[in-house]
């Protein structure tokens, strides 16, 4: 698989942002920011031009590429996968920073179960979802960590 661009992150703070020449989004105190997604700079990587990118997904015209690489659309489940396989990286690499943000919602929701479940009488089945959504949650910090 292609490495994306170097742009593991720490959660980021609300401070304002701006673009360093490489296209990543940083904050004022220097945490970086994934970009929504990275379709472009993989498409680029190629040669492939927009029509040609099109023309291998099916049926979509360049533009439909472009407002995908530009984050105006997202694209169906099929026509992510077909990146996957095109540009040689996960649909999770392409789209990083929407990657993070989901992750971050699933997080939160799995600590607020977590925490109900806990509250609950411990059976088996209990102790497996509880077991479940804290490696869910580990999962966040340890993205947190790279």
């Amino acid at each position: 698989m292609s490495t994306a661009p170097s742009t593991h992150h720490q959660r980021h703070e609300k401070a304002p942002l701006f673009f360093l020449n490489c296209g990543v989004r940083c904050s004022l105190n220097m945490t970086i920011v994934p970009l929504t997604t990275y379709l472009k700079t993989y498409r680029k990587r190629t040669g492939l031009t927009h029509e040609e990118m099109a023309f291998l997904l099916g049926s979509m015209s360049g533009t439909s590429v472009s407002r995908h690489e530009n984050a105006q659309r997202l694209p169906i489940l099929r026509t992510a996968l077909m990146y996957e396989v095109i540009l040689d990286a996960t649909v999770s690499e392409l789209y990083e920073g929407l990657f993070a943000e989901m992750q971050e919602a699933v997080c939160a929701r799995a600590r607020g179960l977590c925490a109900s479940l806990e509250r609950q009488k411990r059976t088996l089945t209990v102790q497996k979802k509880i077991a479940l959504l804290q490696a869910i949650i580990g999962k966040e910090v340890a993205q947190e960590g790279k």
